[in-house]
């Protein structure tokens, strides 16, 4: 099996994504570098659900999409202003755009992720933020700059940990 593994991941193109499994692990190759998985941590088995995310309590989104947190802060984050209505976690379902802070315009958020070198398989794994319709933050890597705390006004800064890694 592990012969079969090396053909299969070290053969295939440089652009294609190559994997291999057998009961219990999986192999995947994403620019040059090998990545391993148990059954827990197989970031394709996560089930695309949503979730309420209150201020003040940790949600634990598991082995794979790790724990999430939003706390009080100052000129960071989510301005508070935005806040109003439940905050909800969602994952990507496609066509999401958003405009970071740093940069002028809206973005697909695909091509963000493409952008940063997000493994492909983490990327629909990323708690996506929202407050009724209104896409905040994409976990703790990009706020909205139209929903972001400014200066000296009150916010609510993600934290985002314990999850798989990304890059």
């Amino acid at each position: 099996q592990l012969t079969q593994a090396l053909e299969t991941l070290l053969l295939a193109k440089v652009d294609a994504q190559p994997e291999a499994a057998w009961p219990g692990a999986r192999v995947r190759r994403y620019r040059d570098e090998l990545w391993l998985f148990d059954d827990e941590h197989d970031p394709r088995a996560m089930l695309q659900r949503s979730y309420d995310l209150v201020p003040g309590n940790e949600l634990d989104l598991g082995a794979v999409r790790g724990k999430l947190s939003v706390q009080p802060s100052v000129g960071h984050g989510i301005a508070a202003d935005f806040c109003d209505q439940p905050l909800k976690v969602c994952f990507r379902q496609g066509g999401e755009k958003i405009r970071p802070a740093a940069k002028g315009r809206n973005r697909l958020l695909k091509n963000l992720l493409q952008e940063t070198d997000i493994v492909p398989w983490m990327r629909g794994n990323i708690p996506l933020i929202y407050s009724g319709t209104d896409l905040l933050a994409v976990g703790d890597i990009w706020v909205n700059a139209e929903f972001a705390a400014h200066e000296s006004r009150p916010g609510l800064r993600i934290v985002w940990q314990d999850h798989l890694p990304l890059r």
